[in-house]
């Protein structure tokens, strides 16, 4: 298990270094987040007081209405910062989608439910440093009024409009940024336009060696434009190296290694991705592939149990009807592979 090891290794630095235990805490903590270890950082952050520090690692953690109110209060000291603009906006947008899709969910049919699904402008317009501030005093009561319609239909177009502020300040006032050239970066690769994409990708890791997620994406350029498994690999070690804790990094790895035929050491990678994010579905296909490929029935079986303990009815869950009735037909558990392969048809002709 690399994860404690990761953890006692920064404990030591952080502790080898500051004079008093405010300094430690800020060190450890900021160490633990930048290896991707976010949720362990956050009482260490709390405890030195760095807000913006916390601020990432709740965006990190998907507590988005925890963690955009503390980066507005840091956006107000330093509203130019390129990072901070990133942040700012990368985690509007993942609020937008966020409190869209949960008003589609509820109130499908609603007059506001019906306005977003039938968009197709965006509707959001340019966004201004007014809008910040409205998303903050809207965030205030959102836990509390999560299944309002009106209130989510606010959360979602203020955080739009965010969106559109925060990238457009970075683009604009800090063109040849890391954070700008990675913005410009994503926006090719959403477009599957790897080719144009990689080499902002290359020239924003030159300026920041350690930007989380550009090696992952330079990985999955490599292996789905190229097909270029070991490329591939090499990007994914480098990502998993420099963010232990990240578990979509040591699952994309696990996986890279296994299409290589390299069963064992992928087994480890994909043990530690389940480790670090318990119940990905993606990371628990590939273990029950890998641990087939070492004739580890047992375990193979557990893993795809887990899939349809999650989720029963997407493509996910149809391979795991489909790997199990593989398996108890090799055992002559003839009537429960009847039923995973029934299942496994039902679930295919419903795509």
């Amino acid at each position: 298990m690399r994860i404690l090891p990761c953890i006692l290794v920064a404990l030591a630095e952080a502790w080898a270094q500051p004079t008093n235990p405010s300094d430690a805490d800020r060190s450890l903590g900021e160490k633990l987040l930048a290896q991707g270890f976010a949720e362990q950082s956050l009482p260490h952050l709390e405890r030195a007081g760095t807000v913006y520090s916390q601020a990432v690692a709740l965006i990190e953690l998907n507590r988005l209405p925890e963690g955009l109110p503390k980066l507005v209060s840091v956006y107000r000291q330093r509203p130019n910062d390129p990072d901070l603009l990133f942040h700012l906006g990368e985690a509007a947008g993942r609020l937008m989608q966020q409190a869209f899709d949960r008003l589609i969910r509820l109130y499908p049919d609603s007059l506001r439910g019906r306005e977003i699904q039938n968009r197709k402008d965006g509707g959001r317009g340019q966004g201004a440093p007014a809008d910040v501030e409205a998303l903050d005093r809207l965030l205030a009561g959102y836990l509390e009024h999560r299944d309002d319609q009106e209130t989510l239909f606010q959360i979602g177009e203020r955080s739009g409009r965010v969106v559109q502020y925060a990238f457009g300040a970075l683009v604009r006032l800090h063109p040849n940024s890391a954070r700008a050239l990675e913005l410009q970066a994503r926006g090719y690769l959403g477009q599957g336009r790897g080719e144009l994409a990689e080499p902002l990708f290359r020239k924003a890791l030159q300026l920041n060696p350690g930007l989380a997620g550009a090696h992952m994406a330079l990985g999955r350029i490599r292996l789905e434009t190229r097909g270029d498994l070991e490329g591939a690999e090499q990007e994914f070690r480098a990502e998993a190296r420099m963010r232990p804790g990240d578990a979509e990094a040591a699952w994309r790895l696990g996986s890279v290694l296994l299409k290589k035929g390299q069963a064992k050491e992928a087994v480890g990678e994909l043990e530690q991705s389940d480790r670090l994010k318990p119940h990905m579905l993606e990371t628990l296909l590939e273990l029950g592939k890998a641990y087939g490929m070492e004739n580890r029935s047992a375990d193979a079986e557990n893993a795809y149990r887990k899939i349809l303990e999650i989720e029963d009815r997407d493509e996910v869950a149809a391979t795991a009807h489909l790997q199990l009735s593989h398996i108890y037909r090799k055992e002559g558990r003839v009537s429960e592979s009847n039923e995973h392969l029934k299942r496994y048809r039902e679930l295919s002709a419903a795509k």
